[in-house]
């Protein structure tokens, strides 16, 4: 992986990047970001092998970048906004601080509470066979991780496939291969 760092502004890639000049070339360049996306993995795979990062996040897509800071500045956005992250960003620091000592959730805290999470339901399996509640377990309740929450939670099971499928869409929201990659090969040791 080759990490260049994210651009200034991606409207100065417009007239001195190639890749971007490639793309933007073509009469049927799309407007929504998925299609957009899919336009440049046709037409130029190159682009979406080049990596961008910065020093608070986790790399991503040249591709990706440009095409989120593209449909941000049509949206009259602030910057890209990658859903999945930001959703368990919020989770994770409404109902999880502790876990992080007091501080602010980042991009790459969210991976290491989803193996936090992966590695407590995993201990909790190994010893216990029922599917009871138990206290600083993890449980999947709707589109939550909770602790102590009591009701009725998802099984160990289905909650160790939910942080398995977030951590892939995490990845897959940025175009970050390496990222899925390591993901994949995170999630074997953890197969219920």
């Amino acid at each position: 992986m080759s990490l260049e760092t994210i651009p200034e502004s991606w409207l100065d890639t417009l007239e001195n990047d190639e890749d971007v000049i490639a793309w933007r070339s073509s009469v049927d360049f799309p407007n929504s970001l998925t299609e957009m996306l899919f336009f440049i993995q046709r037409h130029s795979p190159r682009s979406l092998e080049r990596m961008v990062g910065s020093p608070e996040g986790m790399p991503q897509s040249f591709a990706h970048w440009w095409c989120y800071m593209r449909v941000a500045r049509q949206e009259q956005l602030p910057a890209p906004v990658y859903e999945t992250i930001e959703h368990w960003k919020k989770h994770i620091g409404k109902y999880h601080a502790k876990i992080l000592n007091g501080g602010a959730p980042t991009d790459v805290s969210v991976i290491t509470v989803f193996i936090t999470w992966l590695d407590q339901l995993t201990s909790d399996q190994i010893l216990f066979q029922d599917e009871n509640v138990r206290w600083f377990v993890p449980r999947k309740y709707g589109n939550l991780i909770l602790c102590n929450a009591g009701g009725s939670p998802a099984s160990r099971r289905d909650t160790v496939e939910f942080i398995k499928a977030q951590g892939h869409l995490i990845f897959k929201e940025r175009g970050f291969k390496e990222g899925e990659q390591y993901w994949t090969d995170m999630c074997t040791k953890y197969p219920y």
